[in-house]
């Protein structure tokens, strides 16, 4: 794993949507659609990409990405709240 750099913000964006893609289908089926819609109003796929920008812009230390043969794999991020003293992954 190595930080990330902005030069594979899309990459980890493209990679972070395709991965919930089966999720958030399933979810639609099964969560009642006004509060799938009250969650994600203008869709999960642009509130997901939303939030992983955010990351990148606000805490771009607390990203590492795995490359192979030159290719985004794989990334982790982790983003604290101190507020809440709470986290996500």
């Amino acid at each position: 794993m190595i930080p990330c750099a902005p030069t594979y913000t899309s990459q980890v964006i493209d990679l972070t949507i395709k991965t919930w893609a089966p999720v958030f289908e399933k979810t639609k089926t099964e969560v009642r659609r006004f509060l799938f819609d009250t969650f994600y109003p203008d869709g999960w796929e642009k509130r997901h990409a939303a939030d992983v920008t955010d990351l990148l812009d606000i805490e771009p230390a607390n990203i590492w990405i795995a490359l192979q043969q030159g290719d985004l794999a794989r990334y982790i991020g982790l983003c604290l709240h101190p507020e809440d003293r709470m986290g996500a992954i």
